[in-house]
């Protein structure tokens, strides 16, 4: 999708001419017709305010959707009663990948201080000198906000 470069005197030479302004991006019919093989949705609304307007949708089909009848409430509830015991019985045999030990393993903690660490990492790289406040609400689970 780019430029080629077969040496390392192509690349320093070609690299030199964008930063000077005279080069722009690659163009050309085969790399857009490779664009428009593999980029959707190149016109028309962005995702985003598409996937809005679909979930507003899907909220205005649910408001319409009348309650189900207290005997299918009650046979949901029992199956889904039935498999939370169920999967809480298995998490204590042995192997089981929901044990907790598994769990705490596969999803480690971390404390406050080695959060706000790894935060403060991505600020550096990213050049943002907003402040934020850290605060725990569960074992693993933490709110970042501004200042």
């Amino acid at each position: 999708m780019s430029y080629q470069y077969f040496d390392f005197e192509e690349l320093r030479a070609t690299l030199t001419r964008i930063l000077d302004g005279d080069l722009g991006a690659a163009e050309g019919d085969e790399r857009k017709a490779l664009i428009d093989q593999f980029l959707a949705g190149q016109d028309g609304p962005l995702a985003c305010r598409q996937m809005v307007d679909i979930l507003a949708k899907i909220a205005d089909d649910l408001a319409r959707i009348s309650e189900p009848e207290m005997g299918k409430r009650l046979a949901g509830w029992s199956q889904a009663t039935r498999r939370r015991v169920r999967k809480t019985f298995r998490a204590y045999l042995p192997g089981s990948f929901k044990s907790l030990d598994f769990e705490g393993h596969r999803y480690p903690g971390i404390t406050p201080a080695e959060l706000a660490e790894r935060i403060a990492r991505f600020q550096q790289v990213l050049g943002d000198d907003t402040q934020l406040q850290l605060r725990q609400i569960h074992d693993k689970v933490f709110i970042v906000c501004r200042k």
